[in-house]
């Protein structure tokens, strides 16, 4: 049963300066380092534990809380159980100082009722608290002070126990002095000194005014703030901090000198005008410089007041070292500047939204976008700044992420309203804010205009839509090859030409295996030159020679143009285009000729590129087609006809297509040529253009087919700025690959050199020194030294698997033993908490190729996770079995399981599982090590868990190579459960 009343002795602090005290008592803690706050406070609240009280912790920023366990649980070996039953807890500024994401002054006093309440209802025998307003910026220890002041009366009963700690880096020296008159007592630790000011415990005495001048002077000597008295220009006194800070070897290098020694020369003469009359003046604090007797010159923060030393009037100054300050805050500003720079001046927009989708900032940009000014969407919802249908997928996208920090996604397609009332279509990047603490703060935007690309691409979609309805519904059979000329593709005119069932597609055929097409035909082909072919075709035949499958037996005439396609050159041929009319109606006619040439003129109208034919003589147009005039913005093709082909290009390809000309002329055709041509209005396209020497009415002429292939152009130039791209962002990533190699090995150079010794020393003090304080604390320090070791080398495997320098030294392993051993390294653990270690294990199994090392580090990290997430007296079972080509190892424990949520990212790096209100510790590279390492020998590694049933990590390891190549399990240790 507990008690609400201590011992008639008093109430044990476990600090050595403060001792046994009342029951309640509040007390401050001034501290420089953290070594120096843990010092006091981890036997402060070891001795709360052993005196059943209800412990709070609230930590520093600074201070995360795995290392204030580690610090309590190195003291105790109760710790778990003081943290399971919640009469320990360890609580962060945000739980205790902060409401929503800001500074509370009255929070604390909250808090501080319902801990007094659990305490009550709980029957602990006191309440005992430390906490650490000073590095929170915005709350001042006075207000905390002022609040707490209103609850002292009602919470006598609780027994409360409480120290304020105060980073002296963060106060000035004045409130040094201010702060210790609220406290019972005022503790100091700093630099291995350590000290006690009790000024509420002296009577107004002469004795105890004797007293407060003798503890005066120890707080001063044991002030971590530099602390000067002078007098009629010359300085007094100083003290250990003084001295330091001066540079000076002793103190009679100090005491004596003039005030203006510490004065930068150029500072003197405005100094020695206002010294004398500063006598007079009350409470001062300002800014100055300070000169060192090294020469040195410090950035100095002064409180200076009057006082009276050895009967004469002088002044006393308390000094605060800003140097380092002022140097951080100018850096922070010199970037602060840089990233505004940046945001100001970026085309993208830049926003940056609260929790609730409330527009805090917009970069300038914005205005350029939407024609709204920053200022005028300031504190605007997003709701009032996007389409209904864009804000409802906005907030799902946000609702999604929000659970998940530092996830970041793109969406697409964001709709924002204009000034003008228009719209604009935005592509977004979103990315979750955090808290100091890593709790979610809001969302950053980056936007980009995309409204003229989605346009672009929807025009493309509709042209590629319309070519294909072409294509399709085209009366004229029209098919695609491949450069070995087999069909690959035809639209609907060509299956009905040759009557091919529904779904067919010719497998063996090719026009070059088709002995009825002749020799100088496949020629031409193969050159890559057109082919025009008007003739019978004899389908019986063709059927029987098995080309292809068709439901037709007749012979019929046909017309045939087989156009070659090539790429960007000209022996870059890359299939044919076939096109086919049956004649046979025609042919049969008395006026083969003329429908032959209205067929010829209904094709030439009707295709989609542009076609014009040149009379040799007159080198102009004589015929044209409606592609043609459309193409170039004319509205008849007749308004072509007459016209110099070469007005039609821009004046620096004329040239070009003067070659083209000539080279159809001389040579019979020509290749295909690129060049730029002009609309009637000045617009300039690109276009594809392919010749042959043919006849018109009676005359040689030259036939040219133009393509418009502008988008094309444009794709390709984009296409080589990517290309230009991507060889830039290699090149940077190759070079950022052998940084973070050759940082790497710095690293490991850094943290092993230093720690080789402390190993080999305190490895000898533990073998030398007799059992004892002494030994106890070598061995402290020796276990120490193992956890960095092994710490460290995880976060170095772990780098160095993440930029692939983790390497393996593979050989034919036996599992069996590298469990078995593994398996008896940990037994003293499981014996310690009562958990059994069960093997269900084969008799042989094959050799694992594998690096015995890193087998080992495997299965040691698993069965370590298994041990601490199984409660005392659980079970942990080993299992092992052979696949086709793997092992495969099982290792199970009756824990409570793993959440779906937390299996999630279980293996990624720096992931600690929370189990209720339990963490794991640690750094969490363990599990994302053993997979990188289970990864590189070609395995692979995963979890099945389900809540309140436990969990096995799985894993598997290739089998190694052929021949007698299995292991026998050794009978030297017998198995253990029913293994």
């Amino acid at each position: 049963m507990k008690h609400n009343l201590f011992m008639a002795s008093g109430r044990r602090t476990g600090i050595d300066h403060l001792g046994d005290v009342q029951k309640a008592g509040h007390y401050c803690l001034f501290y420089r380092t953290k070594a120096d706050l843990l010092a006091i406070l981890v036997p402060y609240f070891i001795t709360g534990l052993e005196e059943d009280e209800l412990c709070r912790w609230i930590i520093p920023a600074f201070l995360d809380k795995a290392e204030a366990r580690e610090a309590l649980s190195e003291a105790t070996n109760q710790l778990e159980r003081y943290l399971a039953s919640g009469q320990m807890s360890i609580l962060t500024t945000d739980d205790w100082y902060m409401t929503g994401g800001r500074p509370d002054p009255k929070r604390p006093m909250r808090e501080l009722v319902k801990t007094c309440h659990s305490c009550q209802g709980r029957g602990f025998r006191g309440v005992r608290l430390a906490g650490d307003p000073s590095g929170i910026v915005g709350l001042h220890w006075k207000d905390i002070l002022a609040n707490r002041k209103e609850a002292d009366a009602s919470l006598d009963t609780c027994h409360i126990l409480s120290i304020c700690c105060y980073r002296t880096d963060y106060l000035a020296a004045h409130d040094v002095v201010d702060i210790v008159q609220y406290y019972q007592s005022a503790l100091f630790k700093a630099e291995g000194q350590s000290g006690r000011v009790a000024p509420k415990d002296l009577d107004d005495t002469e004795k105890a005014l004797e007293e407060r001048e003798d503890l005066y002077y120890q707080w001063l000597e044991l002030s971590p703030d530099p602390v000067f008295i002078y007098s009629e220009g010359k300085v007094r006194y100083a003290n250990t901090a003084g001295i330091r800070l001066a540079e000076a070897r002793q103190r009679e290098d100090v005491i004596g000198r003039s005030v203006l020694d510490f004065v930068p020369a150029e500072d003197r003469p405005l100094v020695e005008t206002r010294l004398p009359d500063q006598l007079l003046l009350n409470v001062q604090r300002q800014e100055m410089r300070f000169l060192t007797l090294e020469g040195k010159v410090l950035d100095i923060e002064l409180v200076a007041g009057p006082a009276t030393y050895m009967g004469m009037r002088a002044r006393q100054v308390l000094i605060h070292d800003v140097t380092g300050i002022k140097q951080e805050r100018a850096a922070l500003e010199a970037s602060e500047a840089r990233y505004r720079l940046l945001a100001e001046n970026i085309t993208d927009v830049i926003c940056i939204m609260d929790q609730d989708l409330y527009l805090t900032y917009a970069s300038p940009s914005i205005k350029l976008v939407t024609g709204f000014s920053p200022e005028e969407v300031m504190g605007m919802n997003l709701a009032a700044l996007v389409l209904p249908d864009s804000f409802e997928l906005a907030q799902k996208q946000f609702d999604q992420y929000t659970a998940l920090p530092g996830v970041s996604t793109w969406i697409n397609d964001v709709v924002a309203r204009c000034k003008d009332g228009g719209t604009v279509c935005l592509e977004a990047r979103i990315s979750q804010l955090n808290n100091a603490s890593g709790g979610p703060n809001g969302f950053i935007t980056m936007a980009r205009d995309v409204s003229e690309r989605r346009r672009v691409e929807a025009e493309l979609v509709k042209s590629e839509e319309r070519f294909r309805t072409i294509y399709e519904k085209s009366p004229t059979g029209i098919a695609l090859m491949d450069k070995d000329g087999y069909l690959t593709s035809m639209n609907r005119a060509f299956r009905q030409l040759f009557a091919f069932p529904v779904n067919y597609a010719p497998r063996n055929y090719s026009v070059f295996g088709d002995p009825s097409i002749s020799v100088s035909v496949k020629k031409k082909l193969r050159k890559g030159e057109p082919v025009a072919y008007e003739g019978p075709f004899d389908l019986a035949t063709s059927k029987v020679r098995s080309n292809y499958q068709t439901l037709r037996e007749d012979m019929y005439h046909i017309s045939v143009t087989i156009t070659p396609l090539k790429g960007e050159t000209e022996d870059n041929l890359t299939g044919y285009l076939l096109q086919l009319e049956d004649i046979t109606e025609r042919k049969s006619a008395e006026q083969a000729l003329r429908a032959s040439e209205s067929r010829y003129r209904a094709m030439f109208e009707n295709t989609l590129d542009g076609k014009v034919v040149i009379e040799k003589s007159t080198r102009s147009i004589v015929l044209a087609n409606q592609a043609m005039a459309r193409m170039h913005g004319f509205t008849s093709p007749r308004e072509l006809v007459g016209m110099d082909p070469l007005s039609l290009v821009v004046p620096e390809d004329q040239e070009t297509l003067e070659l083209v000309i000539r080279q159809i002329f001389e040579d019979a055709s020509s290749g295909v040529t690129r060049f730029r041509t002009q609309t009637k209005g000045g617009k300039e396209l690109w276009v594809s253009a392919i010749g042959i020497s043919t006849e018109f009415e009676g005359k040689t002429a030259g036939f040219m087919s133009l393509r418009d292939i502008t988008d094309w152009e444009r794709s390709q130039h984009k296409l080589q700025d990517l290309y230009r791209k991507e060889r830039r962002l290699r090149h940077e990533l190759e070079e950022e690959m052998q940084k973070r190699a050759d940082f790497l090995r710095a690293l490991v150079h850094e943290l092993k050199t230093p720690l080789t010794p402390v190993l080999a020393a305190s490895s000898a003090l533990l073998a030398n020194l007799p059992e004892g304080t002494s030994q106890e604390l070598a061995r402290n320090i020796y276990r120490g030294a193992l956890r960095l070791n092994s710490r460290t080398d995880e976060l170095v495997d772990l780098a160095r698997g993440e930029i692939g320098l983790l390497e393996l030294v593979c050989e034919p392993v036996d599992i069996l033993e590298v469990l078995e051993e593994v398996s008896k390294d940990m037994d003293p653990v499981f014996a310690s908490r009562g958990q059994s270690l069960v093997f269900v294990l084969p008799i042989d199994l094959p050799r694992v190729q594998a690096d015995q090392y890193r087998l080992r580090q495997i299965v040691l990290n698993l069965l370590n996770n298994a041990c601490k997430y199984t409660p005392d007296g659980g079970k942990i079972t080993v299992q092992a079995s052979e696949t086709e080509s793997d092992i495969v190892v099982r290792i199970s424990d009756t824990g409570t399981g793993i959440p779906r949520p937390m299996r999630a990212r279980l293996f990624d790096p720096y992931q600690q599982l929370e189990m209720g209100d339990r963490r794991s510790g640690g750094l969490g590279t363990g599990l994302a090590l053993s997979k990188r390492l289970i990864e590189l020998h070609g395995g692979r590694i995963w979890v099945r868990s389900r809540k309140g049933e436990g969990s096995t990590f799985v894993f598997s390891i290739p089998i190694a190579g052929p021949g007698d190549n299995r292991a026998r399990r050794r009978p030297s240790k017998a198995p253990q459960g029913d293994g």
